[in-house]
């Protein structure tokens, strides 16, 4: 069950975006500037919370390879006696699974445009060496507020590559890019405009 929070660490909370297994994803203002953001957290209760600690912090510390529009912004980590939190920028938007399974039509009138912003923020990602390793639908959000925008989130579990893997910036294997995904995501990137809905909306890969 999700702690309803005031506060955390100087940002005022105006809501709960996600709230999953292993961490909560709150909406918040920060006090001073009155910027939106979201604020990944882990309760020190949660399951495995030293190993998930680590992985904002990791977040955090790739911030300045990441510097880029269709990536998501990370802006400062901390933590308290009771949780450990990552603020990031704010995307009004819901990820690609859900406008999956809504049908949502962003995806028949535009799906070129989505593949491309994702592309060129995956693109970025490699040229500054940090490969994702879990890309899937549920880490891209797409929000069309003011225009369409398309944003990558979550390198927890992302890595440093190293020189053997690649002869240069475009040889990376895309299979280490999506990890248990890439069926998925070969899929994805095949689809046409008339097949881009029916193509995406595959059933869930087994773990």
């Amino acid at each position: 069950m999700t702690v309803v929070r005031s506060t955390i660490a100087g940002y005022e909370v105006t809501g709960v975006i996600m709230d999953g297994k292993n961490s909560t994803v709150y909406a918040a203002t920060d006090y001073q500037t009155r910027w939106e953001v979201a604020i990944k957290t882990v309760s020190s209760r949660a399951p495995k919370f030293k190993r998930r600690t680590r992985q904002l912090k990791w977040e955090y510390r790739l911030r300045d390879r990441l510097q880029h529009a269709n990536i998501i912004k990370t802006f400062e980590y901390g933590h308290t006696r009771s949780l450990s939190y990552l603020v990031m920028e704010y995307c009004r938007g819901p990820n690609l699974r859900t406008l999956l399974r809504a049908e949502d039509a962003v995806l028949s009138e535009k799906p070129e445009e989505i593949i491309q912003q994702l592309v060129a923020g995956l693109a970025h990602a490699h040229h500054n060496g940090v490969v994702h390793r879990d890309v899937k639908p549920e880490n891209v959000l797409v929000a069309t507020e003011n225009g369409l925008e398309v944003k990558l989130i979550d390198f927890a579990i992302a890595v440093l590559y190293r020189k053997r893997w690649t002869r240069g910036a475009t040889s990376i294997p895309w299979a280490s890019c999506c990890s248990r995904w890439w069926p998925v995501a070969r899929r994805f990137f095949r689809s046409t405009p008339t097949s881009f809905s029916k193509h995406t909306s595959a059933r869930k890969p087994r773990h």
